[in-house]
């Protein structure tokens, strides 16, 4: 049954993106619930049709860093679709309608995650689209921070201190007051 739905939703997609009908003013837009994200966060990308023209189906393909993220699962929010996939071997979702409507709003909402290992930076998730429409696809832009994790204090002069992240190396350095033999830090410098 999964090997007979497989092979329906390739050739869905092949057909959708064979023969696009152009609809004027529709537009697909995708966003992510969250801009700044950590190695091991999981967040959403929800995929929005405007639109005001009747399909019968359609399909996203997202384009982003696979050494970066990963699907891990979503859902088609198109109401009454006869077939309804968000599928992380595809990179994306697919939807097939018995009969022509309007199809317009929330269309997917796409789950994934930042891996483990990625590196840090600005990305764009993107996608390319066929909704038996032609229509433009405008993508997001996500950073991927480190959580810092610091190791103790080392004096840097009489007036500052510093310690570096274990992940990344970044160092940050502060001012320190004195009590005699104690910096505001509650470090001891001998």
């Amino acid at each position: 049954m999964k090997r007979v739905l497989s092979i329906f939703l390739c050739l869905l997609l092949a057909i959708s993106l064979a023969t696009p009908v152009l609809a004027a003013g529709a537009s697909m837009s995708l966003s992510s619930s969250a801009g700044t994200l950590h190695r091991g966060d999981s967040f959403t990308i929800t995929v929005k049709l405007n639109n005001s023209q009747a399909i019968g189906r359609g399909g996203i393909v997202l384009k982003y860093d696979k050494n970066v993220f990963e699907i891990t699962g979503g859902s088609c929010n198109v109401s009454g679709a006869t077939l309804a996939e968000v599928s992380a071997s595809r990179n994306g979702g697919v939807f097939a309608l018995e009969e022509n409507r309007v199809v317009s709003g929330t269309i997917f909402t796409i789950k994934m995650k930042v891996k483990s290992n990625a590196p840090f930076g600005n990305y764009t998730i993107s996608g390319s689209a066929s909704m038996e429409i032609s229509c433009s696809v405008s993508g997001t832009n996500v950073t991927v921070a480190c959580s810092h994790s610091y190791g103790g204090f080392t004096s840097v002069n009489a007036t500052s201190h510093k310690h570096q992240c274990s992940i990344c190396g970044h160092e940050e350095s502060l001012n320190h007051t004195w009590d005699g033999t104690r910096n505001s830090m509650g470090a001891v410098f001998m």
